[in-house]
């Protein structure tokens, strides 16, 4: 029951990111100058009030010269008014969901609960426990449980294996020294290359979602940004879902309080969680760490088709039904092939309006493609 309950939260979120509809709305003020006074309305007025003078002249069948020459100008003041509010004309595209913010809650419960809480879940018998998620590392994780864990974040992003690797193993050089710790740390066993390179893979993909989070104009206030996304660093999903999943919720919230107000969006820089953010895609950034991403994830794959056999998949393949750490390594790579598209479609979306281009172009299909199309929007335009 509960894997199908995950299925299903993961289809309805595809299908609801896929065929939502999206729907702008249009802020068009409706200040105008009038002979030298401001005069505003939040409705529109008749035609033949709209003028004053011309309904006047119309109404009296007055030909004056002046008095033509009157109405002209009021109808060219209203053109240009008229020019400048569409020229000003701002689209927000509503893309909030609540269907879509309970699917990726429930997929953050069932992530938290199974995977992070599992043994601890298993211990207080709250809820059953799948029989395909394994108690170990147990409640309180011993120092055994957390080795390979740990192991492998020694090597995070294989930076101590470029250490060793520009450093003479027979110097004696401070500096050598200090690059690669201690004697006792250059001696620990190299871990499994399938294992290390799940591992990494998993990292360098959140670690990549960096830009396209920052990129949102919908997106949560900065600080909660950058909390999830170091969050995630450490227990991925475990906090890039929750922030997912409140952000969908704000965004939804907002936009239906808004049409229910019959308010229009105004597209400005606030510290809420639920209007638009002057945000955008940073060059600079999303190229560097499309870059470190890259390196990492390619070094990983180029090791397993290297430095591996079936033996030592097979091996991984154990580990993962034995260790729900690395299960959930697992897992974690199929939510992010699923986010990936929700985010960057959302993201894509808003930079097509913003540029003013056609909204019903869809989006590359590249960037539906794991981890290779999140790389490609970051190298993007």
């Amino acid at each position: 029951a509960t894997t199908l309950i995950l299925l299903v939260s993961c289809l309805i979120l595809s299908a609801s990111s896929a065929f939502q509809p999206l729907r702008n709305l249009n802020h068009t003020p409706t200040n105008s100058r009038r002979g030298g006074e401001l005069s505003s309305s939040s409705s529109p007025q008749p035609p033949s009030l709209s003028h004053p003078l011309q309904y006047h002249v119309k109404s009296t069948r007055v030909a004056h010269p002046l008095a033509a020459k009157s109405i002209n100008n009021d109808e060219s003041t209203d053109a240009t008014t008229t020019a400048t509010s569409t020229t000003a004309t701002t689209q927000l595209v509503k893309d909030g969901s609540i269907p879509t913010a309970a699917s990726i809650l429930a997929i953050a419960i069932f992530y938290w609960t199974y995977l992070v809480f599992g043994a601890a879940v298993s211990q207080s018998g709250i809820l059953p426990i799948p029989e395909f998620v394994p108690l170990s590392p147990g409640w309180p994780p011993s120092d055994m449980d957390l080795q390979p864990a740990l192991e492998d974040s020694a090597h995070f992003f294989y930076i101590q294996d470029l250490l060793h690797w520009f450093s003479s193993p027979s110097s004696n050089d401070a500096v050598a020294d200090l690059a690669m710790g201690t004697q006792q740390q250059q001696q620990l066993q190299q871990p499994p290359v399938v294992r290390l390179a799940v591992f990494n893979f998993a990292e360098a993909w959140i670690f990549a979602f960096l830009p396209a989070l920052l990129a949102d104009e919908r997106r949560l206030p900065l600080p909660a940004v950058l909390f999830a996304w170091v969050g995630g660093l450490g227990l991925t999903n475990a906090f890039l879902a929750p922030y997912l999943a409140i952000r969908e919720g704000f965004a939804a919230y907002y936009d239906g309080s808004k049409e229910k107000q019959g308010q229009e969006h105004e597209q400005e820089e606030d510290n809420t969680a639920s209007g638009s953010k002057v945000s955008g895609r940073n060059a600079v950034l999303s190229a560097s760490v499309g870059a470190i991403a890259t390196v990492v994830v390619f070094y990983a794959c180029g090791s397993c088709l290297v430095d591996t056999s079936l033996g030592d998949w097979s091996d991984f393949a154990r580990l993962a039904t034995a260790d729900r750490t690395y299960l959930a390594f697992c897992v974690d790579l199929v939510l992010f092939s699923t986010f990936q598209p929700f985010l960057l479609r959302k993201v894509y979306t808003q930079e097509i309006v913003k540029s003013g281009e056609n909204e019903s172009d869809p989006m590359p299909q590249i960037y539906n493609v794991p981890f290779v199309g999140l790389v490609a929007w970051l190298f993007g335009k």
